[in-house]
């Protein structure tokens, strides 16, 4: 019996798991799940947006459908500047520059069914309620992003702005700390040596480094990232 039920929770697994693309990202994490929110946490620059849409790119091309909520930028400028041409991707790309998430949940409901939600990026999102504390309002907007999760059985990924920092990024450097580390199930931090280490000669400035600094379901660790400028696409390197 316990065999017979270890199989079929296996292959309930397998069908709720959603890979990155990155395949050491996806050993350490066990792969994505539906009804799970993961955070992208990166500083101004160093390529938050390019990482999400790169997610995106490679969920898709699994037969996955996505929709990514472009907060900052407009849908032309996602196709145009990031998106690789590829018949077989299908992302919905809306770009309204403030939504809160009542109004993601209903185009999301409108689309009938998406495995995955990409959000660029926490910090723009409307909250329901003006409120006077900040912090308050991102605590409620976070808990909705979770809310949306499990309501639709899908996986949310969102990203998130770390203020400038020196030397390894952690996750109280996040703005919105508290929030996340209660919400998410995984939270990734994107790390450029050229950015945050401005005085050391011989930098690599094509390597980032993806942390993964909280994951409840899988390990933690560091990989190693190359990214091209011309075709806005990170890969991976062997660490």
């Amino acid at each position: 019996m316990r065999k017979l039920i270890d199989i079929v929770n296996n292959e309930k697994a397998d069908k709720e798991t959603i890979l990155s693309g990155f395949k050491q990202l996806d050993r350490l994490t066990k792969g994505f799940r539906k009804s799970h929110l993961i955070y992208i946490g990166a500083g101004p620059g160093m390529g938050k947006t390019t990482f999400a849409v790169n997610l995106a790119e490679n969920i898709t091309m699994v037969e996955k459908k996505c929709a990514f909520f472009s907060l900052e930028l407009s849908a032309e400028g996602i196709e145009k500047k990031f998106l690789r041409i590829n018949s077989d991707m299908k992302i919905y790309i809306d770009d309204n520059p403030a939504p809160t998430v009542s109004e993601m949940k209903k185009k999301v409901k409108d689309l009938k069914y998406v495995d995955c939600v990409v959000i660029d990026y926490l910090g723009l999102i409307k909250p329901e309620i003006k409120g006077a504390d900040r912090t308050q309002e991102v605590y409620d907007i976070s808990r909705e992003l979770k809310r949306m999760a499990k309501e639709f059985d899908i996986l949310v990924i969102c990203t998130s702005q770390v203020a400038r920092y020196e030397g390894m990024p952690k996750l109280s450097d996040s703005r919105e700390y508290g929030t996340i580390k209660q919400d998410a199930d995984v939270v990734l931090l994107l790390q450029r040596d050229d950015f945050t280490l401005k005085n050391i000669n011989n930098i690599n400035h094509d390597i980032t480094e993806l942390i993964i600094t909280k994951n409840n379901y899988g390990d933690t660790g560091i990989i190693k990232l190359k990214y091209n400028s011309e075709t806005h696409q990170f890969t991976e390197m062997d660490n």
